[in-house]
């Protein structure tokens, strides 16, 4: 657990309110760039995940400020089934190196520490901060300082689509179709728990944690059918001029670190 530090001097910290959005989605996409060279967040998700189901505002989220008001960092803890827990810090890149971002990541681990008496018993409780970028080296040493370890990473991989991709060869067996949420809900959740069986500390859902979590944009989603069984499942969201493509339904875009 990174050690308890004050926040310096000239700096205010509270929880994150609706009005901030704006505020914090500047942090947010100032952070990207500086470790991805490109945003990842956008208004609509930032938005959703405030409203999503279990996330709490007031309780979930710390914002910290500078004395003329301006809002310079951000956090937010959040878990699935109070065992598989992460928190995700930003910060303006000029105020990073004055223990802003381990003060904020304090305060994530705390809000953690209560969630831990939720956990089922003799469940194995982790907390993880998501999405470092390799060029971010102070949060990697701050991390690494504090007991963290890493665990696995991802490469970002991207098209440039200045012309409609090729349109697949058609399988005589494999049926491709958009999801229909009345008939294929239960078939897509099966399919999803069972795919998600091999993700590192899947906490499993049942039907209507599922459906609530889940499904509500369906547009972009499409399942490919082997019979009457699901065989896979994709799923896409816009943001401004890029599409993102998820293999699980409406999976949560990430903020920085």
């Amino acid at each position: 657990m990174t050690k308890a530090i004050a926040l310096p001097d000239g700096f205010w910290v509270r929880p994150a309110i609706t009005g901030d959005l704006e505020a914090v989605l500047q942090v947010l996409i100032a952070q990207e760039m500086a470790d991805f060279g490109k945003p990842l967040s956008d208004r609509e998700h930032l938005w959703r995940s405030w409203h999503a189901e279990g996330f709490n505002i007031l309780t979930d989220t710390w914002v910290v400020g500078t004395s003329s008001g301006r809002i310079i960092g951000y956090a937010c803890a959040r878990g699935s089934g109070r065992v598989r827990i992460f928190a995700n810090v930003g910060l303006l890149p000029e105020y990073t190196g004055r223990g802003i971002g381990g003060f904020l990541l304090h305060c994530a681990e705390m809000r953690v520490q209560e969630w831990v008496a939720e956990a089922q018993a003799g469940a194995r409780v982790t907390m993880g901060a998501s999405w470092i970028s390799e060029r971010n080296r102070r949060a990697q040493r701050l991390l690494n300082q504090n007991g963290y370890e890493k665990v696995y990473s991802f490469a970002h991989m991207q098209l440039d689509l200045n012309e409609l991709p090729a349109i697949p060869v058609p399988n005589d067996r494999i049926v491709v179709r958009p999801f229909r949420p009345q008939e294929d809900a239960q078939a897509c959740y099966e399919a999803d728990e069972e795919i998600a069986q091999d993700e590192r500390g899947h906490v499993p859902l049942t039907f209507e944690e599922w459906r609530r979590r889940k499904i509500s944009d369906t547009i972009l989603m499409f399942l490919a059918w082997d019979g009457n069984e699901v065989a896979g499942l994709v799923s896409g969201e816009t943001m401004d001029d890029q599409g993102w493509i998820s293999d699980t339904p409406h999976g949560l875009k990430p903020s920085s670190f």
